[in-house]
């Protein structure tokens, strides 16, 4: 997309990613980003440190990021369960965030249209600080803490609305559910066409494992493992995506090397929706990839990595869109052999779960957020 050189106005997206944090907040503001474009909407991106992951994609989408003056990595002792992800207090942080507005508001010539907030050690007295700027869309999935906001978007599937009734005004506007799930374009455009069939038994199943950019603890490289040793090892080809920020890129190298016949080997990829569609089954993480699957149709065993993750996999697998196989640290080969094969010896399941996916998330979330807040 060439941008439009009478673009002026802008917003602010406020985001972190780290080993730590992973990639998954700051790549979903980045897709409203995308898709903001069509609304001559750019992107300044406020931000303590910017993976080279996603460096490409930030050029692409014209997002300027401006980096956060760098702390002594003294984790704040906040109020909130995720408090130690800010280097420096939340009242700091704020003024910071604040001097970097104020700059760009003297470059553009305007003030921001709106202020995204993806963080989960920020939550009221941040905003109070920042919203003199513009109206604050908060980006959330945890409900444990207060929020001072006009919008706030939760995209995890069969969520109430009344999780939030304590935590924000009357007046919030809250979308909540996968139906708002924040998603590239690339997802959007291929779950327009996307036809999956249950794959013929002649050829290997092709599988996926994601299990998030950073996957610092190396989830990818066990169930690698435990994969080698099950009895359908022989009826895969396997493909690992992971980013470079992954800190045991080693290990992966040498499983792969393993079994070079098995086992694709992928770093930073920029195409996750043709490997989508591509595969026939995925291992993935319970994050914000579960709503590129389902709009990509791809029936999915999901991991769980973080609390955060535990409702969504829970309320997807009682819909049946996927297969919970819980905690990471709970995987053995009997569960991985087990899930994948209620799925792959049951033509009727997967084709069921191709139809709960395609139902459960289109895509189109950016659009219709961005649809209602430029109204």
């Amino acid at each position: 997309m060439q941008r439009n050189k009478t673009m002026k106005h802008w917003f602010v997206i406020r985001a972190d990613a780290s080993v730590e944090i992973g990639i998954g907040h700051v790549m979903r503001c980045l897709a409203l980003a995308e898709w903001a474009l069509d609304y001559n909407l750019t992107a300044v991106l406020i931000t303590r440190a910017l993976p080279k992951s996603l460096e490409k994609y930030v050029n692409s989408i014209y997002t300027k990021v401006k980096l956060l003056p760098k702390s002594n990595n003294v984790k704040n002792s906040g109020n909130y369960p995720h408090s130690m992800w800010l280097p420096v207090s939340e009242q700091k942080d704020a003024k910071q965030t604040s001097d970097i507005i104020l700059g760009e508001e003297l470059e553009m010539g305007c003030p921001p249209s709106f202020i995204v907030v993806d963080h989960y050690a920020l939550a009221s007295p941040w905003e109070v600080k920042i919203n003199r700027f513009a109206p604050i869309l908060c980006i959330d999935d945890l409900s444990d803490r207060p929020h001072k906001c006009k919008w706030l978007i939760d995209q995890t599937f069969n969520k109430n609305k009344e999780s939030y009734s304590s935590l924000i005004n009357k007046d919030t506007r809250v979308f909540i559910g996968a139906t708002f799930a924040l998603l590239r374009k690339e997802f959007q455009k291929h779950s327009e066409i996307e036809k999956r069939n249950f794959p013929n038994k002649q050829r290997n199943w092709h599988v996926l494992i994601t299990l998030g950019g950073v996957d610092k603890l190396n989830t990818s490289g066990l169930i690698l493992d435990l994969l080698s040793q099950t009895s359908i090892f022989h009826r895969m080809n396997i493909t690992t995506v992971v980013g470079s920020e992954n800190p045991n890129l080693k290990d992966l190298r040498l499983k792969r090397n393993m079994h070079p016949e098995r086992i694709r080997l992928m770093i930073d990829v920029s195409n996750m929706s043709d490997l989508m569609h591509e595969s026939d089954l995925c291992l993935g993480a319970a994050g914000s990839t579960s709503w590129e699957r389902c709009a990509m149709n791809l029936p999915s065993l999901l991991v769980v990595l973080s609390d955060n993750q535990q409702t969504i996999a829970e309320n997807l697998d009682q819909e049946g869109v996927c297969v919970n196989m819980g905690r990471a640290k709970n995987l053995n080969i009997q569960v991985i052999e087990n899930g994948i094969l209620n799925i792959i010896n049951q033509p009727n399941k997967y084709k069921e779960m191709v139809k709960k996916s395609h139902t459960t998330c289109d895509g189109l979330g950016c659009k219709r957020i961005l649809d209602t807040i430029m109204r």
